[in-house]
């Protein structure tokens, strides 16, 4: 008597490599189809897949997919101050640089857009060279005792300011002194 194993070598049943138009979540045909959709059990019932390369991420938010830069690096995005006003699209990146305004005075880091609840975001500050540069912030950024950060006074340093976005507001804390 011998042993079945649950499949067929010739005839009606099966054996060979599978061939032609691949069907379902798949897309191509055998013997190298590829992953089209992702069949999720919440949400819609299918996400279509793009080109997901090495060191990419694929995110899905919502109904859709985004696929993004490697969660280990993305590029530092430069701002330019527009009249004073720092404007930060979080939707570019989490690591943000720019040099304050020349002259006396104020540049304002505004609220973030577009920032995920949960992200971090960082600013890279530098004072410029005549150093007479002050920072205020954005309603929604939120300080530990309720003091906002001081930016460096001397000639060309660097700042760094960091926030957890959660609910709207930027839960924001800063190293000052890169000098």
């Amino acid at each position: 008597m011998g042993i079945t194993r649950g499949y067929t070598s010739g005839g009606g049943g099966g054996g060979g490599a599978p061939s032609g138009a691949a069907g379902g979540d798949l897309s191509g045909t055998y013997p190298n189809p590829a992953v089209s959709k992702i069949t999720t059990t919440t949400g819609p019932t299918s996400l279509t897949v793009g080109a997901v390369t090495a060191g990419q991420w694929l995110k899905r938010d919502g109904g859709s997919n985004v696929v993004g830069e490697s969660q280990l690096y993305t590029p530092i995005v430069a701002l330019t101050p527009a009249g004073g006003t720092i404007s930060t699209d979080a939707s570019l990146g989490n690591v943000f640089s720019f040099t304050a305004s020349a002259g006396a005075g104020a540049d304002t880091i505004a609220n973030p857009t577009n920032a995920v609840n949960g992200g971090t975001y960082m600013w890279v500050v530098t004072q410029n060279a005549t150093a007479n540069r002050t920072l205020s912030f954005g309603g929604n950024f939120k300080w530990p005792g309720g003091t906002a950060h001081t930016l460096t006074a001397s000639a060309n340093a660097v700042d760094v300011i960091t926030i957890v976005a959660a609910g709207g507001l930027f839960y924001a804390t800063a190293i000052a002194d890169f000098s």
